[in-house]
């Protein structure tokens, strides 16, 4: 391996420790962290570190080769901190870093050359409070270059509460009861690098993840987790042609002559419709009377008994 390599591999190990094995030392104690439940495999700390850690932000601020090189520099260092420190400095080191892997950074493509994306996983000094090993179907790194920084740094939104960080085949992720792409005919869960660049939004854990919709027309909604309709109307390459507007349908869209006009073949284009007559629907005084004279009359008719009702 390349020094940058080595060193890319060395802090892998360490945050990876801190993803899979680590619990939040912002609460409780030695006893109750025995039996928190480990969950940064599937979402950073909640809620978020309020203030970054000063050393690691200053030197992860500048570029990914100095967060790398100062990260690998204090590997020793770190487990003789509290445990409140260290944990602090590796959330803020793991937001920065899965920040750098959605950017698609060049010194975290390949770094583990080949190799098993968990090389050594379960040998790292967090793995000591656990009593299960930590596997991933996905981790040949032959087969994406970013996939070991994307495994190793990043929680991964689309596991769900029985994989515990451990992922055996594809289908006991898609069967996982919080895959949220599990209630649809293609299962498969993803995340699109690009649109998860927003370091702020990381650390919130805002992910923006992809399911395929059943239906044509319809797009997922990382937020409310379903399919929301497309409005084909607001995209730019939309266009409708002989003056008609375009209108949004569920699905799709239509394009429609503007209110007040219709779509003329012979002409080929949309034209005013024929004026309605006016007219005046105001009463005249002629059938005012009229109507006061009938209700005068139905009101004799009936103080006289020639009929059972007012007619009102």
């Amino acid at each position: 391996m390349s020094p940058l390599a080595t060193n890319t591999r060395t802090v892998a190990l360490l945050l990876a420790g801190h993803k899979y094995f680590e619990v939040d030392k912002r609460k409780g104690n030695d006893v109750m962290w025995k039996f928190d439940e480990r969950v940064y495999y599937k979402h950073f700390p909640m809620p978020r570190l309020r203030r970054l850690h000063p050393q690691v932000s200053s030197n992860c601020d500048r570029s990914v080769y100095s967060c790398i090189e100062f990260l690998a520099g204090i590997k020793q260092d770190i487990f003789n901190k509290t445990d409140l420190e260290r944990f602090q400095m590796r959330t803020t080191a793991t937001y920065y870093m899965c920040w750098y892997t959605m950017k698609g950074e060049e010194p975290l493509k390949n770094f583990m050359e080949r190799r098993n994306c968990l090389e050594g996983i379960n040998n790292v000094p967090d793995a000591a409070a656990v009593d299960y090993r930590i596997t991933d179907y996905r981790a040949d790194s032959s087969s994406d270059p970013l996939l070991c920084a994307a495994i190793l740094f990043c929680p991964d939104p689309c596991y769900g509460r029985e994989t515990s960080g451990s992922v055996q085949s594809s289908s006991a992720l898609s069967n996982d009861p919080g895959n949220p792409c599990r209630h649809f005919k293609d299962r498969t869960c993803k995340w699109d690098f690009s649109d998860n660049d927003d370091f702020l939004d990381l650390q919130k854990n805002k992910f923006n993840i992809t399911c395929k919709c059943d239906q044509t027309g319809f797009r997922f909604n990382s937020r409310f987790e379903l399919c929301v309709d497309i409005d084909e109307c607001e995209d730019i390459h939309t266009k409708c042609d002989k003056g008609k507007q375009c209108e949004n349908t569920a699905g799709s869209y239509e394009c429609l002559c503007p209110r007040g006009q219709r779509f003329d073949i012979s002409k080929d284009k949309c034209i005013e419709h024929a004026p309605l007559p006016k007219h005046s629907f105001a009463r005249t005084g002629k059938v005012r009377a009229h109507i006061q004279r009938s209700a005068f009359m139905r009101m004799v008719e009936y103080i006289l008994g020639l009929r059972k009702d007012t007619g009102a």
